[in-house]
């Protein structure tokens, strides 16, 4: 097993994704973490919608990405994890979530 290093996108707050993974291959680092926030954030609603079709779409950047970070919820305290009336939401996206990664 090996350790692989990768640029997290929300360490670029005013970059697109494309331009992140452009930047990452430009200094040598193989990997992109990505997210749901600033700009280069994966677009909430489209993976809540489209979900395969979104994660294909990510190809196209032709880099790695080992860790999708996720928040159930639009703000961080809108779904609490813990919280027994949100589980039915969360599982949905969840699932969601889910069928994205692998798509991607």
């Amino acid at each position: 097993m090996s350790m692989k290093l990768a640029l997290a996108s929300w360490s670029f707050p005013f970059c697109t994704l494309p331009e992140i993974a452009a930047i990452a291959k430009a200094v040598g680092v193989p990997a992109l973490d990505i997210g749901v926030d600033y700009r280069a954030a994966v677009d909430r609603h489209a993976l809540l919608s489209a979900p395969e079709r979104t994660g294909r779409a990510l190809r196209d950047l032709d880099i790695d990405m080992p860790c999708f970070y996720y928040r159930f919820g639009q703000e961080l305290d809108e779904r609490n994890l813990a919280a027994p009336e949100n589980l039915a939401a969360n599982a949905e996206d969840f699932k969601k979530v889910v069928a994205f990664c692998a798509a991607a």
